[in-house]
């Protein structure tokens, strides 16, 4: 499976980036608010649809991988002490 690279737009301000779990985005202006967090690959496609500035991350679910995962991972890489 190829990583995703890109937001498909479901309304005005609203995008959805197709993850590792969904993450919604809510645009207002050049900010936004995500809703989830995948992976995080989607903060490098930001400027595709003119956020400048993330403000808020809202985790709609507790999973160890979108609580303690700063960034993609790597397959050596060690799991997060709790």
């Amino acid at each position: 499976m190829t990583a995703p690279t890109s937001w498909k737009k479901l309304a005005p301000d609203l995008f959805l980036f197709a993850d590792a779990c969904n993450v919604y985005l809510l645009r207002y202006g050049d900010r936004a608010i995500a809703i989830d967090f995948g992976t995080s690959r989607w903060l490098s496609h930001l400027d595709q649809i003119g956020v400048a500035q993330l403000e808020h991350v809202v985790l709609t679910h507790a999973q160890l991988g979108t609580l303690c995962e700063p960034g993609p991972t790597t397959p050596d890489a060690a799991a997060p002490q709790l």
